[in-house]
C-alpha cells in the first residue's frame, strides 16, 4: 500500500500497478471491518457473505493486477527497453515505470498467486482426507 502510494505518478507505461497495490493493501483492511462480532446465526450468515464478498473482490482483483502488473514487467526490465526522447519514435516506448515498484507489484502477484494454489491445495487435502 505504501510503496504504491508513493509511486502513484512514476509508472506512465501502466498507471494501474500502483493502483492495484494500493487497494490490494486497504481490501483487507476494509472487509476485516466490515465483518460482524457475535454467536448468533444472523452474525455467522454476515461474517459468510462478507468473507466471500471479500475473497471473491480479492480475487478478481489479483486477476486485474496480473494483467496489468506482467506484461509491463516484461517490458519495462526487458534488456532492449528505451524511453522514447524528443523525436524518437522507433524502437522505444511512450511511458516508464519505476523498476522498484515494479519489482514488489511482481513479487506481490506472484506470491498472492502462490497462496491461493496453496489453499486450494490444502482445501482439496482437507476434502479428500475426509472422503477416504
Amino acid at each position: 500500500m505504501v510503496i504504491g502510494s508513493t509511486h502513484l505518478d512514476n509508472c506512465s507505461i501502466e498507471k494501474y500497478v500502483p493502483i492495484y497495490l494500493v487497494v490490494s493493501g486497504l481490501a483487507p483492511l476494509m472487509f476485516s471491518g466490515l465483518s460482524c462480532r457475535g454467536n448468533g446465526d444472523v452474525e455467522t450468515c454476515c461474517q459468510l457473505i462478507c468473507g466471500c464478498f471479500g475473497f471473491l473482490f480479492s480475487f478478481i482483483w489479483l486477476i486485474c493486477g496480473t494483467a496489468w502488473v506482467y506484461p509491463t514487467y516484461g517490458v519495462v526490465m526487458s534488456k532492449d527497453f528505451k524511453v522514447c526522447k524528443l523525436n524518437e519514435t522507433t524502437g522505444c516506448s511512450h511511458g516508464d515505470c519505476d523498476k522498484s515498484l515494479l519489482r514488489f507489484a511482481f513479487a506481490m502477484v506472484t506470491i498472492d498467486w502462490l497462496l491461493i494454489a496453496m489453499w486450494i491445495g490444502l482445501i482439496a487435502w482437507l476434502i479428500y482426507k475426509d472422503n477416504k
